[in-house]
């Protein structure tokens, strides 16, 4: 289960286009895998009067929305307000379930070269860290504000050759492996 109100400036500029879900999912594109999931934005997510969309993905697979941005340069400041969550129906079982706010980072072309993701995930869930992604872990169920400095989240990331940005696809992501 995930919830969001999504919100990307530079410089006090909006650079992710419905970034806010005020028009619905204009501008996100949706991929759902297999199995019983949900989705919508309503406004009743969260006490304020703003939109929220709200994932949710039972047994296997996944659902997400996406959207990729051009970047004028990597010396971005990002920020959301979100809820993650994620449960194991059976924690004796080898399932594993993540919800995950993603920012994918693209060359010139839309090639992939590696990932932050803000992730609540399950104990069996087998996401590391590696030298192209990097896991920020959120370990409550709380709404919550989160920021990250692009440019120093590259430190986090030495597989990525951070010049060679020049897209950024945001991704929330809800997926499970069978609970």
């Amino acid at each position: 289960m995930i919830y969001f109100l999504l919100v990307s400036f530079i410089f006090n500029q909006q650079l992710i286009p419905n970034g806010n879900f005020e028009d619905s999912l204009n501008y996100w594109q949706i991929s759902r895998g297999t199995g019983t999931s949900d989705l919508n934005v309503s406004p009743y997510h969260h006490p304020d009067p703003d939109n929220e969309v709200y994932l949710y993905k039972y047994d296997a697979d996944y659902i997400k929305i996406f959207q990729t941005i051009e970047i004028p340069h990597i010396y971005l400041n990002f920020s959301f307000s979100g809820k993650l969550l994620a449960q194991e129906l059976n924690p004796s079982a080898p399932y594993f379930a993540f919800s995950s706010l993603v920012l994918e980072y693209l060359d010139e072309s839309e090639n992939y070269l590696g990932r932050t993701m803000f992730i609540y995930k399950t104990p069996h869930c087998p996401l590391t860290n590696t030298s192209n992604q990097h896991l920020i872990e959120i370990t409550d169920t709380l709404w919550n504000d989160y920021n990250l400095n692009i440019f120093e989240e590259f430190a986090n990331l030495p597989g990525i050759n951070p010049f060679a940005v020049k897209k950024i696809r945001v991704v929330l992501l809800d997926s499970t492996n069978g609970c």
